[in-house]
């Protein structure tokens, strides 16, 4: 009885590549969500509140993409690989169309 160490369990962070595919997902939608309602050829930077709501893709992406990475140390990889990937394709696809 003395030589009995007290486990702490592990934690399974799945909930952070779960949280990190959600993100990937809302980060694709608010990437689509200019081209979709204002167009593919109209200014980017034309006064619009859909664009004010596009300003928080990079924070979307960022917060993505941490807990992806967190993510990727739990039983649910695959959500968490996924997530990164959305989260990127989220941030690339509004480049192109506004940078074009």
């Amino acid at each position: 009885m003395r030589n009995q160490t007290l486990q702490q369990p592990q934690l399974d962070p799945k909930g952070k590549a779960i949280i990190s595919l959600v993100l990937g997902i809302v980060s694709i939608l608010l990437g689509l969500l200019p081209t979709l309602f204002l167009g593919l050829g109209m200014n980017p930077m034309a006064p619009s509140p859909i664009l004010n709501i596009v300003f928080l893709l990079p924070l979307v992406v960022l917060i993505g993409i941490v807990f992806g990475i967190l993510g990727l140390k739990s039983t649910k990889k695959k959500f968490a690989i996924a997530g990164i990937v959305l989260c990127l394709i989220g941030l690339i696809v509004p480049l192109y169309y506004f940078l074009r």
